[in-house]
């Protein structure tokens, strides 16, 4: 996540993204704010599921509000250009050469 200040909050993991770890990630990003706070997120899956959706209603408690961009609207997402950035930058084609130095490569720019 980041915000319009260029405050960065992530959390990495492997394999397919889930439902599960958002939640996680945005329990433990909820027990830092300080005031309301809104999230805006694109209209993935594992961000509609009935379990996130549960937590949305917990997490407004503690004043982290979602809000969904329309469908097929990424310039309107501050993270996209991130990820852009990273794909078309700041990775050069000798990070692809396995795994591990891959991953090494996006927590260094991270």
């Amino acid at each position: 996540m980041i915000s319009r200040n260029n405050d960065f909050f992530f959390e990495t993991s492997e394999g397919k993204g889930t439902s599960e770890f958002v939640i996680q990630v945005l329990d433990k990003f909820v027990q830092s704010l300080n005031k309301p706070t809104l999230l805006v997120l694109d209209n993935c899956s594992i961000h509609k599921s009935a379990a996130f959706k549960e937590k949305a209603k917990e997490w407004e408690n503690k004043n982290l509000f979602i809000f969904y961009l329309p469908p097929y609207s990424p310039h309107l997402n501050i993270c996209e250009r991130v990820w852009k950035e990273l794909k078309a930058r700041w990775i050069i084609t000798e990070d692809y050469a396995d795994f591990h130095t891959l991953k090494e490569r996006v927590l260094f720019v991270l």
